[in-house]
């Protein structure tokens, strides 16, 4: 059995009410937001992560990390539990991004035929990102991405 923060790495990839912000260092930085659950915790978060990645210096990797965390928290809408979690932080040239939810159930990679219009977000998250995968939490699992900053 998985301890909280025990790391699990999936083959292949296929989803709270305030914000925190701290700042351990210069180069470590760690920003939180507890989203509604519902849908407009997508253009909340894409705005979130526009903001705090400018205000890091970061602005040129906004794009790219809207996406990602838009995939992640439309997997956490549709099939997970409880309100979604956002957590950016950067460490040492690495940008995380991370959405966490109540469910315990981990994310499957889905190979949908070309004609389905959905199912296929962490197949982009895994295409996109330097590196993807999902934790067990306390409370579920935060299912989270890397890039290179």
């Amino acid at each position: 059995m998985l301890g909280p923060r025990d790391h699990m790495r999936l083959p292949g990839h296929c989803g709270y009410a305030g914000a925190a912000h701290t700042a351990t260092a210069t180069r470590d930085r760690r920003a939180s937001w507890i989203l509604p659950r519902d849908l407009s915790s997508t253009p909340a978060a894409r705005r979130l992560v526009r903001a705090q990645l400018a205000a890091w210096g970061y602005g040129e990797h906004s794009e790219l990390a809207e996406l990602l965390v838009s995939e992640l928290i439309a997997n956490a809408l549709r099939h997970g539990v409880g309100k979604p979690v956002v957590t950016l932080s950067s460490s040492g040239g690495v940008l995380r991004g991370e959405v966490a939810d109540a469910s315990p159930a981990l994310p499957q990679v889905q190979h949908m035929p070309e004609e389905e219009e959905c199912g296929r977000g962490l197949l982009l998250v895994e295409a996109l990102s330097r590196d993807w995968g999902v934790e067990r939490t306390g409370a579920g699992k935060a299912v989270w991405f890397e890039l290179d900053v």
